[in-house]
């Protein structure tokens, strides 16, 4: 898979300069080829991202999906023609972005072939001052070869005089080796951190601009530690540069977005932004220590960061021109979850509950009271329902309307059952047994007995972000009552409702 790219770049000083993007995605290939899924979508977070940050203007960032070789060329003869109509020069910038299969040096392009070398050729007849190509692609170092140039295969690119005038390549894969694309991404690695860095993710110094060097060092070692993880894959970024003049190369510049986010915690860490606006994106950017800010959509965002066994999440509403600041006291603490259990993993919860029942004899009003309830999910295989142990201790107080004594009732029970758990919603069903203590003091004496119970229960609870958990409960089942006629099985329901922390 190929992503070409050529960024606007700025020097430190303001130039009356002008900035056009053509990007191109294409998802096919050829018949020899499997369907790429994320191409053309890489295509239009670049080009999103050079309109927000790159100072290209929506009208000159031009995106073009499904094309073939022939529609390439004919974009590229666009250019060319009217770089010499409106009389372009060293002054302006070429952003250029092709994302499709490539292999043995040619881009396949819907059933047809298009060299690299013709890109390389493009470059170096337009009267641009700067052009910055990036290939992301299986074998893009060919691109570099292809020049008589050794690729830099390393992170740093030194840069101790940047430059105004010239081309630089990034290719994003060696000449031997397979570019990856990510589901978990939803684009190919090397973009998504490319894209990822000049959002602010690479600025290191902090000073609100993403340099050449910052966005490929941060895209360079986040795409060689993600392919390390996938199977049989192996990917190095490689870079070649020929630039004369003096100058700062600035990639982005985080003034010119519409809202920003500064991460005001210190630890380093990766984090996981995910968009909860309709059509919404993600980003997985890696914090450095200290402080970090990126430029954002307005709108939602849900923010979380893995911590060993726990990971942080807060949400945060962004309007249009907001600057808002995340600190380690906003952020919610979370345990980890096991890959694959769809939020169901361990869960203990201990919970203070009020409590209503009908009581173990006739004639009583009804017994009001108090308790705690303990219970355990458990951690099974991936799905929705896991065992659940309960236990439960309560004391409930009533009065008989035509007798006059005061019952007081002791219960302790445990039990299993199943729960389901549903992002923060838990629904439980299960059966307990145990024992009611009951205990009748006043006229004629004060009795004591103690009662066999079997019920059956329901609850519903709600597990905030802080681990507080809001339970309702109702149970019904039966007591062996024991009298000094006989014994006999008595029907009796209960309810309660509280409030607990679960961990």
């Amino acid at each position: 898979m190929l992503t070409l790219c050529l960024f606007a770049l700025s020097s430190g000083p303001v130039h009356a300069e002008r900035r056009i993007a053509l990007l191109i995605g294409e998802n096919a290939g050829d018949q020899t080829d499997a369907p790429l899924k994320y191409a053309e979508a890489d295509a239009a977070r670049m080009r999103d991202v050079l309109v927000r940050l790159g100072g290209v203007s929506e009208t000159d960032a031009i995106l073009v999906r499904g094309a073939d070789a022939a529609e390439v060329r004919v974009w590229l003869q666009r250019l060319s023609e009217r770089f010499a109509r409106e009389g372009w020069t060293k002054a302006d910038r070429l952003i250029l972005y092709v994302s499709a299969h490539s292999a043995a040096g040619e881009l396949h392009l819907r059933g047809t072939r298009f060299p690299l070398s013709e890109l390389t050729a493009f470059l170096d007849t337009v009267p641009i001052g700067v052009a910055l190509l990036v290939l992301d692609t299986c074998e893009a170092g060919l691109a570099v070869r292809s020049k008589g140039l050794e690729p830099l295969e390393q992170e740093a690119v030194q840069l101790a005089r940047p430059t105004l005038t010239g081309r630089v390549i990034i290719a994003s894969a060696g000449s031997q080796e397979s570019a990856v694309e990510s589901d978990d991404l939803g684009g190919s690695l090397f973009t998504h951190h490319f894209v990822t860095g000049l959002m602010g993710a690479a600025d290191a110094s902090h000073d609100g601009l993403v340099t050449l060097q910052e966005a490929y060092n941060y895209a360079f070692s986040r795409t060689v530690e993600g392919a390390a993880t996938v199977r049989d894959a192996h990917q190095t970024p490689v870079f070649e540069m020929n630039l004369s003049g003096e100058g700062e190369l600035v990639l982005a510049e985080l003034k010119r977005g519409r809202a920003w986010l500064t991460f005001d915690v210190e630890a380093a860490g990766e984090w996981v932004l995910m968009s909860m606006n309709a059509g919404g994106s993600a980003a997985r950017f890696d914090k450095s220590m200290g402080r970090a800010e990126l430029a954002l959509d307005p709108g939602t965002w849900r923010l979380r960061s893995r911590v060993r066994d726990h990971y942080l999440e807060d949400i945060v509403t962004l309007a249009e021109g907001a600057h808002v600041t995340v600190t380690t006291a906003d952020l919610a603490r979370w345990k980890v979850v096991p890959g694959g259990r769809k939020g169901s993993g361990p869960e203990t919860a201990l919970v203070l509950e009020g409590v209503v029942s009908s009581g173990a004899v006739g004639g009583l009003s009804i017994l009001v009271g108090g308790g705690a309830e303990v219970s355990h999910a458990f951690d099974v295989a991936p799905g929705m329902g896991r065992p659940l142990l309960l236990g439960a201790v309560s004391e409930a107080i009533g009065r008989p309307s035509t007798q006059a004594f005061l019952e007081r009732e002791f219960t302790l029970v445990i039990g299993g059952g199943w729960e389901f758990a549903f992002d923060h919603l838990r629904l439980r069903a299960g059966a307990r047994g145990g024992i009611v203590a009951v205990r009748q003091e006043g006229a004629p004496a004060t009795r004591l007995a103690v009662e066999p119970r079997l019920d059956a229960l329901a609850g519903v609870s709600w597990v905030f972000s802080n681990g507080v958990r809001v339970d309702v409960v109702a149970s019904g089942g039966g007591l062996l009552v024991r009298t000094d006629a006989d014994r006999h099985l008595w029907a009796f329901g209960a309810a309660g409702a509280g409030v607990g922390y679960a961990w």
